[in-house]
């Protein structure tokens, strides 16, 4: 029986990810243009579709070679009260994280970060105008969101925090956030997603954190994609993190 596969092809011409139609053959173009420039080692699999069963699974959508690894870091956090570091992580080669160790100190009581995945990710132009107080914008594809994701839209002057996605319409191409717009975007504004890891982390004990043991499978970053952590010290001084990340390349 043949499987039908829908690809996400990272464009370098148009800046974005472009979806394909369900293919029973890998793609060597871009979906939109034959003559776009694309990532070739970048394109992954969305969607399976065979015997009128779709799978979903976020492991198969990142394939990497299967080995297992440890990668140790340490983030240097410059004093300062509310003083915000950032951390990005990235691999030329897809990899999939099975879990994190934060490794914190006496020093790192109280401080507070994130870690999201994919940060500002352009995943279309809006096709319907957006007017203060919306709360829905349509694309020309929304393969690839999922509720919980962050949104955000520019025009190249303004830009809006979206919030989070908590509905999305598969049908008309819809995205429902939580955040109601604050300036008018007109057709064609810019919209970007990113990928929440860790929300509201704060530091409370010198104990090791682990992260995603207990979950069945891992969390996959493509070639060249950003994980970052952005650490706040509200202590005021300057001191490090270490952490450890499991993965499998």
């Amino acid at each position: 029986m043949s499987i039908l596969t829908k690809y996400l092809v990272p464009c370098l011409t148009e800046g974005f990810n472009v979806t394909t139609d369900y293919k029973t053959s890998f793609p060597t173009e871009c979906p939109n243009n034959n003559t776009h420039i694309i990532d070739v080692s970048g394109i992954s699999v969305l969607h399976t579709l065979a015997a009128k069963i779709v799978t979903i699974n976020e492991n198969s959508t990142v394939p990497d070679g299967g080995n297992y690894r440890a990668d140790q870091f340490e983030l240097s956090v410059i004093g300062g009260t509310g003083t915000v570091n950032t951390y990005d992580i990235t691999y030329p080669y897809n990899v999939s994280a099975y879990a994190v160790i934060f490794m914190p100190m006496i020093d790192n009581m109280g401080d507070t970060f994130q870690v999201v995945a994919y940060p500002d990710t352009v995943i279309g132009l809006i096709t319907a105008a957006l007017s203060t107080l919306d709360t829905e914008l349509f694309l020309p594809s929304i393969v690839g969101l999922s509720k919980g994701f962050q949104l955000s839209v520019t025009d190249g002057i303004n830009t809006d925090n979206l919030g989070e996605i908590i509905n999305i319409d598969v049908i008309n191409n819809k995205v429902i956030f939580s955040n109601p717009v604050v300036n008018p975007f007109i057709i064609g504004s810019t919209v970007s997603f990113t990928v929440p890891r860790i929300k509201n982390g704060k530091f409370v004990n010198t104990q090791n954190w682990i992260l995603g043991l207990s979950r069945i499978g891992s969390s996959g970053l493509m070639a060249n994609a950003i994980v970052r952590l952005a650490y706040t010290n509200l202590t005021g001084t300057a001191k490090t993190l270490n952490f450890i990340v499991e993965l499998s390349y």
